[in-house]
């Protein structure tokens, strides 16, 4: 009897494992069609769109009527830079060349640019974030990407601050912190689109066997990502 017992315990925590595992390989797989789709939107947009308003604004601009011409040219060109920057955050930043801490260093210097948000971000000591694979370095950047939009859209924050620290060689701490309104307030605000980006953030966390939690207080917001890269 004792025996059918630890046979059958035995086996309910080999099927709990095989869930667990089948899970997690889910959303690795749903996150890999999601960065091909990426890439193929981003390849799109800078070879197909970009070109083709280049070619529209050299068109205005030698253009034998003195009319509006420059300043539809001008349009023509801040369309074009939209899209180019559409296109190069949707293609995977270069981890091979740089550390996540510089790739986070230049989104929060270029998030400020464009939305007037003061993004800080402050790095590990000693750059300690070349040691981190390269796929994880690059989810984690897909995480703090679609959280910091999230509170662009949605927060009403005049200051997020991103930070990520090794706590040791194999063990990370990310944090993003904002002072806008309530983090659930937030959730209850967005659209269709930004819940598929919030369940998008659970797939990766998942994908790279972190764990999170956000806690919000009248003051700010504060998301924190655990990463055990052993695990």
């Amino acid at each position: 009897m004792l025996t059918l017992r630890h046979k059958k315990r035995i086996a309910e925590k080999k099927i709990e494992l095989l869930k667990q595992e089948n899970e997690l390989n889910s959303a690795r797989r749903y996150i890999e069609g999601l960065e091909e789709e990426c890439k193929y939107f981003a390849k799109e947009l800078h070879d197909g769109i970009a070109n083709d308003l280049l070619g529209l604004q050299m068109k205005i601009e030698t253009s034998a009527s003195k009319g509006n011409e420059q300043e539809l040219a001008s349009l023509v060109s801040k369309l074009r830079n939209n899209v180019r920057n559409i296109s190069h955050e949707l293609m995977p930043p270069e981890f091979e060349h740089l550390s996540l801490d510089q790739i986070l260093d230049r989104y929060a210097a270029k998030l400020t640019e464009n939305t007037g948000i003061e993004v800080s971000y402050h790095p590990t000591e000693n750059n300690a974030s070349r040691h981190l694979p390269n796929e994880t370095a690059y989810e984690l950047y897909r995480i703090v990407q679609e959280l910091t939009m999230n509170i662009v859209k949605h927060a009403s924050a005049s200051h997020i601050v991103i930070s990520l620290r090794a706590d040791n060689e194999n063990k990370y701490t990310l944090q993003i912190t904002d002072n806008g309104k309530n983090a659930n307030k937030q959730q209850t605000a967005t659209n269709n689109n930004d819940g598929i980006g919030l369940r998008t953030v659970n797939d990766r966390i998942r994908a790279i066997n972190a764990t999170a939690n956000v806690c919000s207080s009248t003051e700010n917001n504060v998301f924190t990502l655990l990463l055990n890269i052993n695990e």
